[in-house]
């Protein structure tokens, strides 16, 4: 008997959800919650604290594109202006600790988001979207897209504009459709523009890169055009940019930007997206692993007719390969028709029938002229279920 795909359902989503929103609310929280991770401003810091814009006083607002940025203290380094010395044990001191209902309040926004990305797949992205494998593995891939997203952020000194947040939704696309990869790119986009508070423009950034990855990838047959819509979507992202802070009155100066090179925000971005393709195309075998997908190349070595499952069929049950060879062609063109996977379509069809290889003499396309058939001499329920059994 073949083993059943479990199906998730909502018990299963809840699960999942409450899982997902734990995590991310100790990574959302991690270095308010934990006290050696306090930023002293007279002593190295022992990881990045980044102070929103809208917290510092005009004076201390930097506002090298155009657009305010958040003040910046790198790991490892000394305050030594008494201004900011301030500031930072004041932003330091109100953010600590954390009040309950805070807590509560981002714990459940993270299950929120959780549970309707999960609702989703189960309801409107077809068969494989509502298996339990592949809304665990999504999820996975999704929590671990952001917990090294908060790592970077807190333990180096990268833009946040130069993180790889397009991986997951280049790979949902790939292996599923466009509506996973947008429901993927949403959640990521929303997780991590929390871990910096909703920046305007990161979260500008974070949406155009993730959803532009699933406007410009289109070659589904070849994995590595994943490095074109990366580095696509970086463009565009930058572009987007552009024009969301020329709209909001505060046009960045693209030349002087550029100059600025390791701290140019529209390199960084441009950066994310190529980074998201590159990693995308190599770590696919973990991607295929974690979501229990085939891989086109594994597919085209299952269509080869020296295969030996199908040398075995050709060799055992003829007639019977020879109707799976005529379905393949038929269901093929049926589904490149209807713009549905034609590979799988014919790799289904080639083994739909493996099974007769078993007792082939039970099936009329492997008896030669005038063999009788052994069902004749069988029970009508017998005989049933020795046709069910293939």
């Amino acid at each position: 008997m073949l083993r059943t795909r479990l199906i998730a359902g909502r018990t299963s989503g809840l699960i999942l959800s409450a899982v997902f929103a734990s995590m991310m609310m100790l990574a959302s929280q991690v270095e308010v919650v934990l006290e050696p991770l306090r930023v002293d401003p007279a002593r190295p810091a022992p990881v990045t604290l980044r102070i929103p814009s809208g917290y510092l006083p005009p004076e201390l607002s930097p506002h090298h594109r155009g657009m305010p940025e958040p003040l910046v203290i790198r790991r490892g380094e000394v305050v030594a202006d008494p201004g900011v010395q301030r500031l930072v044990r004041a932003f330091e001191r109100e953010r600590r600790p954390p009040e309950r209902r805070t807590l509560l309040g981002v714990w459940i926004s993270y299950f929120l988001v959780a549970y309707i990305f999960l609702a989703y797949l189960r309801l409107f992205t077809g068969g494989r979207g509502g298996l339990l494998r592949t809304q665990s593995g999504l999820l996975v891939l999704v929590g671990a897209t952001c917990m090294t997203a908060k790592l970077l952020l807190l333990f180096s000194g990268f833009s946040p504009f130069v993180l790889p947040l397009a991986t997951v939704p280049l790979w949902a696309a790939l292996y599923f459709n466009r509506g996973t990869a947008t429901a993927s790119g949403l959640v990521i986009s929303l997780v991590c523009a929390s871990f910096v508070n909703f920046s305007m423009p990161v979260v500008v950034v974070y949406l155009a890169t993730t959803l532009g990855v699933v406007v410009f990838f289109h070659d589904r047959k070849h994995s590595t055009h994943v490095l074109v819509a990366g580095t696509a979507a970086g463009l565009f992202a930058a572009l987007v940019l552009i024009v969301v802070a020329l709209a909001a009155g505060s046009p960045i100066d693209v030349i002087g930007d550029l100059a600025r090179l390791n701290q140019s925000a529209l390199l960084s971005v441009i950066a994310g997206g190529m980074i998201s393709g590159i990693l995308a195309s190599a770590f696919q075998r973990l991607a295929t692993t974690a979501l229990g997908v085939v891989t086109r190349s594994r597919l085209q070595d299952l269509t080869d007719v020296d295969h030996p499952l199908l040398r075995k069929m050709s060799r055992e049950a003829p007639g019977s390969w020879q109707h799976a060879r005529a379905m393949a062609n038929l269901a093929e063109g049926a589904a490149a028709a209807i713009g549905a996977d034609a590979l799988l379509t014919r790799v289904g069809a080639y083994y739909h029938d493996l099974g007769k290889t078993i007792q082939p003499k039970y099936y009329v396309e492997n008896l030669v002229a005038g063999e009788p058939s052994p069902h004749g001499d069988l029970e009508p329920e017998v005989s049933a279920d020795a046709i069910m059994a293939h």
